[in-house]
């Protein structure tokens, strides 16, 4: 971006912000009790402070966004993901899509990415279909604003 700071960020960049967009996840209908925006290119959280962070690692972090980034989510069906040290099994992922669906025993794990993001929500439940719907929406209205 032409006459930007340097120091500028998506991440401080806020549409409304980072966490409404957590909250919104969070809401009692779509079942997601934890959820985090990470940046596709180097794994870092668009939402540093939020009550019901999902509080992944920088090394999770980066486990999680290296298949996104290669758009192959083969290292998923063969390793699982690893988050806030819970680990979790693939169930569904769809490469065209770019979305992965794990099971663990803390519950499930809905992801998603977009041109710029990974959007991940924690469910509490086992199938977390509510929570897949809700991380499915985020990545749609982030999509259509260019993120």
């Amino acid at each position: 971006f032409v006459g930007l700071p340097s120091s500028f960020s998506l991440t401080t960049c806020t549409m409304t912000s980072w966490n409404d967009h957590v909250s919104a996840m969070i809401d009692p209908r779509y079942k997601c009790d934890k959820a985090t925006i990470i940046g596709l290119g180097d794994g870092d959280s668009w939402v540093p402070t939020h009550p019901q962070l999902l509080a992944i690692t920088p090394q999770e972090a980066q486990d999680i966004v290296a298949p996104f980034m290669s758009s192959d989510l083969t290292p998923f069906k063969t390793n699982g993901v690893t988050a806030e040290g819970g680990r979790y099994l693939l169930m569904q992922a769809d490469d065209d899509d770019n979305t992965a669906f794990f099971q663990g025993s803390a519950g499930a794990l809905a992801m998603g990415s977009t041109r710029m993001s990974v959007v991940i929500g924690h469910s509490l439940t086992e199938n977390g279909f509510q929570c897949q719907s809700s991380v499915g929406d985020l990545l749609d209205y982030l999509s259509s604003v260019g993120y």
